[in-house]
Protein backbone atom coordinates (compact mmCIF):
# COMPACT_ATOMS: atom_id res chain seq x y z
CA UNK A 1 0.00 0.00 0.00
CA UNK A 2 2.98 2.61 0.98
CA UNK A 3 4.42 1.68 -2.46
CA UNK A 4 1.07 2.67 -4.09
CA UNK A 5 0.90 6.25 -2.28
CA UNK A 6 4.10 7.05 -3.01
CA UNK A 7 3.74 6.14 -6.44
CA UNK A 8 0.99 8.43 -6.83
CA UNK A 9 1.93 11.29 -4.70
CA UNK A 10 5.45 11.05 -7.00
CA UNK A 11 3.10 11.15 -10.14
CA UNK A 12 0.93 14.79 -8.58
CA UNK A 13 4.41 16.28 -8.11
CA UNK A 14 5.46 15.81 -11.72
CA UNK A 15 1.72 16.60 -12.77
CA UNK A 16 1.85 20.16 -10.92
CA UNK A 17 2.74 22.22 -13.96
CA UNK A 18 -0.07 20.60 -16.15
CA UNK A 19 -2.57 22.30 -15.11
CA UNK A 20 -2.66 24.55 -18.40
CA UNK A 21 -3.04 20.90 -20.43
CA UNK A 22 0.33 21.41 -22.02
CA UNK A 23 1.77 18.38 -21.62
CA UNK A 24 1.31 15.67 -24.05
CA UNK A 25 2.76 17.02 -27.29
CA UNK A 26 1.19 13.87 -28.87
CA UNK A 27 -1.86 15.59 -28.44
CA UNK A 28 -0.84 18.06 -31.00
CA UNK A 29 1.00 16.56 -33.59
CA UNK A 30 0.44 17.28 -37.02
CA UNK A 31 1.77 14.11 -38.61
CA UNK A 32 -0.87 11.77 -36.49
CA UNK A 33 -4.38 10.36 -37.45
CA UNK A 34 -6.96 11.16 -35.45
CA UNK A 35 -7.19 7.17 -33.95
CA UNK A 36 -3.35 7.44 -33.72
CA UNK A 37 -3.43 10.45 -31.46
CA UNK A 38 -6.55 9.27 -29.34
CA UNK A 39 -4.44 5.92 -28.47
CA UNK A 40 -1.06 7.73 -27.47
CA UNK A 41 -2.76 10.00 -25.38
CA UNK A 42 -5.29 7.19 -23.81
CA UNK A 43 -1.90 5.48 -23.12
CA UNK A 44 -0.18 8.35 -21.67
CA UNK A 45 -2.79 9.41 -19.33
CA UNK A 46 -3.31 5.36 -17.88
CA UNK A 47 0.31 5.98 -17.02
CA UNK A 48 0.67 9.38 -15.43
CA UNK A 49 -2.88 8.88 -14.00
CA UNK A 50 -1.97 5.00 -13.01
CA UNK A 51 -5.88 4.23 -14.29
CA UNK A 52 -7.43 1.91 -16.71
CA UNK A 53 -8.91 3.10 -19.73
CA UNK A 54 -11.47 0.92 -21.75
CA UNK A 55 -13.28 2.30 -24.40
CA UNK A 56 -16.95 1.60 -23.75
CA UNK A 57 -19.82 -0.33 -26.29
CA UNK A 58 -21.38 3.03 -26.96
CA UNK A 59 -18.11 4.98 -28.19
CA UNK A 60 -18.14 6.47 -31.07
CA UNK A 61 -15.44 5.40 -33.52
CA UNK A 62 -12.10 7.15 -33.62
CA UNK A 63 -12.16 7.06 -37.12
CA UNK A 64 -15.09 9.43 -37.00
CA UNK A 65 -13.35 11.67 -34.91
CA UNK A 66 -11.97 15.04 -36.00
CA UNK A 67 -8.75 16.10 -34.33
CA UNK A 68 -9.83 18.43 -32.38
CA UNK A 69 -12.44 16.54 -31.11
CA UNK A 70 -9.88 13.93 -29.95
CA UNK A 71 -8.07 17.20 -28.62
CA UNK A 72 -10.66 18.11 -26.83
CA UNK A 73 -11.71 14.64 -25.58
CA UNK A 74 -8.60 14.09 -24.05
CA UNK A 75 -7.94 17.93 -22.79
CA UNK A 76 -11.34 17.07 -20.74
CA UNK A 77 -10.69 13.63 -19.38
CA UNK A 78 -7.63 14.80 -18.11
CA UNK A 79 -8.74 17.44 -16.11
CA UNK A 80 -10.91 15.18 -14.52
CA UNK A 81 -7.96 12.55 -13.51
CA UNK A 82 -6.29 15.45 -12.10
CA UNK A 83 -9.10 16.06 -9.95
CA UNK A 84 -9.56 12.22 -8.84
CA UNK A 85 -5.67 11.87 -8.40
CA UNK A 86 -5.78 14.24 -5.68
CA UNK A 87 -8.97 12.86 -4.06
CA UNK A 88 -7.14 9.16 -4.00
CA UNK A 89 -3.96 10.55 -2.76
CA UNK A 90 -6.01 12.29 0.19
CA UNK A 91 -7.72 9.11 0.74
CA UNK A 92 -4.57 7.26 0.90
CA UNK A 93 -3.18 10.01 3.69
CA UNK A 94 -6.41 9.87 5.89
CA UNK A 95 -6.12 5.77 6.45
CA UNK A 96 -2.30 6.12 7.09
CA UNK A 97 -3.04 8.89 9.80
CA UNK A 98 -5.46 7.14 10.92
CA UNK A 99 -3.52 3.92 11.61
CA UNK A 100 -0.86 6.12 12.78
CA UNK A 101 -3.19 7.75 15.59
CA UNK A 102 -4.58 4.25 16.70
CA UNK A 103 -1.06 2.88 17.01
CA UNK A 104 -0.07 5.78 19.09
CA UNK A 105 -3.45 5.39 21.28
CA UNK A 106 -2.33 2.63 22.68
CA UNK A 107 -5.75 0.95 21.55
CA UNK A 108 -4.12 -1.77 19.84
CA UNK A 109 -3.48 -3.61 22.99
CA UNK A 110 -5.58 -6.49 23.80
CA UNK A 111 -4.12 -8.18 26.89
CA UNK A 112 -7.41 -6.85 28.71
CA UNK A 113 -9.84 -9.01 27.34
CA UNK A 114 -8.54 -12.51 28.14
CA UNK A 115 -11.33 -14.82 28.66
CA UNK A 116 -11.14 -17.67 31.28
CA UNK A 117 -11.91 -21.33 30.09
CA UNK A 118 -15.30 -20.96 31.57
CA UNK A 119 -16.32 -18.07 29.29
CA UNK A 120 -19.43 -18.71 27.24
CA UNK A 121 -19.74 -19.75 23.42
CA UNK A 122 -20.26 -17.45 21.33
CA UNK A 123 -23.54 -15.63 22.24
CA UNK A 124 -24.81 -13.74 19.15
CA UNK A 125 -23.98 -13.21 15.89
CA UNK A 126 -23.94 -9.37 14.75
CA UNK A 127 -23.24 -6.94 11.67
CA UNK A 128 -22.02 -3.79 11.24
CA UNK A 129 -22.55 -1.61 8.26
CA UNK A 130 -20.62 1.50 6.76
CA UNK A 131 -21.03 3.54 3.84
CA UNK A 132 -18.10 5.55 2.21
CA UNK A 133 -17.78 7.70 -0.43
CA UNK A 134 -15.06 7.95 -3.34
CA UNK A 135 -14.36 8.85 -6.29
CA UNK A 136 -11.82 9.43 -9.28
CA UNK A 137 -13.69 11.10 -12.10
CA UNK A 138 -16.58 12.69 -9.84
CA UNK A 139 -14.13 13.27 -5.99
CA UNK A 140 -16.84 11.86 -3.33
CA UNK A 141 -19.48 10.97 -5.89
CA UNK A 142 -19.54 7.39 -5.63
CA UNK A 143 -21.37 5.28 -2.30
CA UNK A 144 -19.63 1.99 -1.20
CA UNK A 145 -21.18 -0.33 1.32
CA UNK A 146 -19.02 -2.29 3.72
CA UNK A 147 -20.24 -4.68 6.19
CA UNK A 148 -18.94 -7.91 8.95
CA UNK A 149 -20.43 -9.77 10.53
CA UNK A 150 -18.96 -11.41 13.87
CA UNK A 151 -19.79 -13.53 17.16
CA UNK A 152 -19.58 -11.73 20.35
CA UNK A 153 -19.29 -13.06 23.61
CA UNK A 154 -18.33 -12.50 27.66
CA UNK A 155 -14.52 -11.55 28.63
CA UNK A 156 -13.38 -12.48 31.85
CA UNK A 157 -15.18 -9.27 33.76
CA UNK A 158 -18.91 -10.02 31.86
CA UNK A 159 -18.17 -7.35 28.72
CA UNK A 160 -19.39 -8.19 25.68
CA UNK A 161 -16.61 -8.36 23.41
CA UNK A 162 -15.84 -10.04 20.01
CA UNK A 163 -15.15 -13.84 19.55
CA UNK A 164 -14.63 -13.97 15.64
CA UNK A 165 -15.55 -12.01 12.91
CA UNK A 166 -17.05 -14.37 10.30
CA UNK A 167 -17.84 -12.88 7.30
CA UNK A 168 -17.11 -9.74 5.04
CA UNK A 169 -18.61 -7.93 2.30
CA UNK A 170 -18.40 -4.40 0.49
CA UNK A 171 -20.22 -3.32 -2.87
CA UNK A 172 -20.93 -0.56 -4.89
CA UNK A 173 -24.23 1.16 -3.12
CA UNK A 174 -24.89 4.56 -5.16
CA UNK A 175 -23.70 7.64 -6.99
CA UNK A 176 -21.78 7.95 -10.67
CA UNK A 177 -19.86 4.79 -10.36
CA UNK A 178 -20.69 1.51 -12.20
CA UNK A 179 -18.58 -0.79 -10.66
CA UNK A 180 -16.48 -1.94 -7.24
CA UNK A 181 -14.34 -4.53 -7.02
CA UNK A 182 -12.94 -5.63 -3.82
CA UNK A 183 -9.45 -6.36 -3.94
CA UNK A 184 -8.58 -7.16 -0.38
CA UNK A 185 -9.24 -7.35 3.35
CA UNK A 186 -7.56 -7.14 6.70
CA UNK A 187 -8.49 -6.42 10.38
CA UNK A 188 -7.42 -5.53 13.58
CA UNK A 189 -8.66 -6.49 16.84
CA UNK A 190 -8.62 -3.51 19.45
CA UNK A 191 -10.14 -2.40 22.65
CA UNK A 192 -9.66 -5.25 24.28
CA UNK A 193 -11.70 -7.34 22.09
CA UNK A 194 -14.48 -5.09 21.93
CA UNK A 195 -13.85 -3.48 18.52
CA UNK A 196 -13.21 -4.35 15.09
CA UNK A 197 -11.13 -2.31 12.50
CA UNK A 198 -12.23 -3.42 8.64
CA UNK A 199 -9.78 -2.39 6.16
CA UNK A 200 -11.15 -3.17 2.71
CA UNK A 201 -9.18 -2.53 -0.76
CA UNK A 202 -10.92 -1.80 -4.35
CA UNK A 203 -11.23 -0.67 -7.63
CA UNK A 204 -13.77 1.73 -8.79
CA UNK A 205 -15.11 1.52 -11.95
CA UNK A 206 -16.51 5.14 -13.45
CA UNK A 207 -18.46 6.48 -16.95
CA UNK A 208 -16.51 9.22 -18.49
CA UNK A 209 -19.44 10.60 -21.19
CA UNK A 210 -19.59 13.12 -23.56
CA UNK A 211 -22.72 14.66 -25.09
CA UNK A 212 -25.08 12.18 -22.83
CA UNK A 213 -22.72 8.97 -24.05
CA UNK A 214 -20.34 6.71 -22.05
CA UNK A 215 -17.19 6.88 -24.02
CA UNK A 216 -14.90 5.07 -21.67
CA UNK A 217 -14.65 3.39 -18.24
CA UNK A 218 -12.14 4.73 -15.90
CA UNK A 219 -10.58 2.51 -13.88
CA UNK A 220 -8.72 3.80 -10.23
CA UNK A 221 -7.16 0.48 -7.88
CA UNK A 222 -6.00 1.26 -4.72
CA UNK A 223 -9.06 3.12 -3.09
CA UNK A 224 -8.90 2.67 0.81
CA UNK A 225 -12.37 1.53 3.44
CA UNK A 226 -12.13 1.45 6.87
CA UNK A 227 -14.19 1.72 9.84
CA UNK A 228 -14.44 0.64 13.59
CA UNK A 229 -17.13 -1.95 14.30
CA UNK A 230 -18.35 -2.78 17.79
CA UNK A 231 -19.27 -5.13 19.80
CA UNK A 232 -22.19 -3.48 21.67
Amino acid sequence: MKKIVKKIISMVLSTTCILTMTAFPAFAAETSSPADRLETGLSQLEEKYDVTIKKAPTARKASALSLEEVNSTLTDLESSLIKGQQARIENHQAYEQYMKELEESGRMDTSDSSTTPNSPAPRALISRIYYHSIGTLVPNGTSIRCSMTGNTTSDAYGNTVWASLSSHSSRLNSGYGTDWTETDFSYDLIDGRRTYVCHFIGTLEEPYKQSGFIEYYVYSEGWDIWFEAYST
